[in-house]
């Protein structure tokens, strides 16, 4: 899996060129590599020093010599020569006069301006006359000659100066001198100064290389207090670029596109390529069936391959039972092989429980008047009992079952009581249900066997048999056996 790379070639950093001085080497400018060791450095030998002669003549109070001075400034003096001495010359004294300066005796040096020379004032009685100075003006003497009414001026003193504190009226900075005045107290006069800009407060910045991408700069001060400063930009230098050639990712090595780089910084363009699989060789398409999901297969040359292009199983199965393995009923669930005519795959189903087949109702006990009936539902295909039911008479039921029983009565005292019992439920029921067809049905009934009942009473009532016999009434269609000796009540 070799794989050679290209070297990367050298990350240059350019250097600038150094004059060499007298004492000091120097060097043209030159490239580093900021990797590895690789440099284009070039020393320069120092210059050594140059020397200009220079004579200088020797005069009346010093010494000659030759003055030998480089340019950088170092110098040195040899060739020494004496001082020459004065060369005299002797001058007669004057007398002064009244208005005429004179001298004493005197010597004056023909090479040079020594002299001994001084002078004697005019000799005239001057009067003198002090004018004190003022603060602009200088003060003197005025001498006048008594005899001749010369006059000169001596003894200057100087102006005074105007006096008093001086008051800043503008501070002075480091950008702009300031001012300050005074009131003189001897004259009154305003005297303004102005005052010299105070020295920066500065602070020293080191130079900054610049770099492909971002400015540099000299180094420099900036004053603390306001804009001052020496700042001097240097623009970004720019990436030296070195072009590098693509490689091609293969299916299990990587590659780069062609990129190119700097040989000063560590910027690049360098975009790695992953291994990549070129599936081109084969495209196999299997379809769906009923069980199996459909795809297409994409084979690379080096025999990997994927699946995309999933189709959905067709579900299509045709499902045909094959073998009951238990039959549901009613109640329990079922188990059955059902098998795929077209793909023969067998499927384990459960057949749900039938669930029971309901009947009719049948009446198992008939409610009466006094006590519950029953009710009950069986399924018709097991004959499991699905459901029982309790049968009451509602009071209208009651009342038609009770003018039933008055229609069965064989005793004269058992349909006494019947009647009775028919008339207080009768008594009891709603307006509502007395409307209704059948009540009303059965009470008609009811009141024809008290019509009966009372007319027999009467006829009963009226004779009474010395002995026992045996009567027979026919009231409708009941039988009716009544004792003898006995007193028949009526209803009112």
């Amino acid at each position: 899996t070799y794989s050679e790379i290209s070297a990367l070639g050298h990350s240059i950093v350019h250097h600038i060129s150094l004059a060499p001085t007298c004492t000091e080497v120097g060097h043209n400018a030159y490239d580093t590599c900021i990797r590895c060791d690789y440099t284009t450095y070039e020393e320069i030998a120092a210059l050594g020093h140059s020397y200009i002669a220079t004579v200088i003549a020797p005069t009346c109070t010093e010494d000659g010599y030759t003055l030998y001075a480089c340019l950088c400034g170092d110098s040195y003096t040899d060739n020494k020569t004496d001082a020459h001495g004065h060369e005299l010359v002797s001058y007669d004294g004057k007398e002064p006069s009244c208005t005429e300066f004179g001298w004493q005796p005197y010597e004056a040096c023909t090479r040079c301006d020594y002299t001994t020379y001084r002078e004697i004032k005019p000799q005239g009685n001057y009067v003198t006359t002090v004018v004190p100075p003022t603060c602009t003006e200088r003060g003197y003497t005025i001498y006048t000659c008594t005899h001749c009414n010369d006059s000169f001026k001596d003894d200057y003193v100087d102006a005074l100066g105007h006096s008093g504190e001086w008051i800043t009226e503008v501070e002075a900075t480091c950008a702009a001198p300031g001012e300050k005045y005074r009131i003189c107290t001897t004259c009154g006069n305003r005297e303004e100064l102005e005052v010299d800009k105070l020295p920066h407060d500065l602070t020293e910045y080191e130079a900054k290389t610049p770099t492909c991408t971002e400015t540099g700069y000299h180094a420099y001060v900036a004053c603390n207090n306001c804009g001052y400063t020496t700042y001097s930009e240097l623009s970004a230098l720019g990436h030296l670029t070195v072009q590098h050639a693509g490689l091609e990712p293969t299916c299990f090595v990587g590659g780069w596109q062609p990129y190119e780089s700097c040989q000063r910084c560590n910027y690049s363009t360098y975009v790695a390529l992953d291994p990549h699989h070129a599936y081109d060789k084969e495209t196999i398409i299997i379809p769906p069936t009923c069980n199996e999901y459909g795809y297409t297969k994409h084979v690379c040359e080096c025999g990997e391959y994927y699946f995309d292009n999933r189709v959905e199983m067709t579900n299509t199965h045709k499902w045909e039972l094959h073998e009951v393995i238990s039959a549901a009923d009613c109640e329990n669930i079922g188990y059955e092989w059902h098998k795929c005519s077209v793909c023969e795959m067998l499927n384990y189903a459960l057949v749900a429980a039938l669930g029971h087949l309901e009947g009719e109702w049948t009446v198992t006990v008939q409610p009466t008047v006094t006590s519950q009936g029953m009710r009950i539902k069986t399924c018709t295909r097991c004959g499991e009992l699905i459901a029982r039911e309790v049968l009451t008479l509602d009071e209208c039921a009651k009342f038609i079952m009770l003018v039933d029983e008055v229609r069965t009565s064989e005793r004269v005292d058992e349909l006494y009581r019947s009647i009775k019992r028919a008339l207080e439920k009768y008594a009891l029921l709603s307006e509502e249900d007395k409307a209704l067809t059948e009540v009303v049905t059965a009470y008609s009934e009811l009141e024809g066997y008290i019509v009966n009942y009372n007319a027999y009473a009467e006829e009963m009532n009226g004779e009474k048999p010395k002995a026992p016999v045996l009567a027979i009434v026919l009231l409708g269609s009941t039988s009716l056996t009544l004792g003898a000796w006995l007193t028949i009540k009526k209803f009112i």
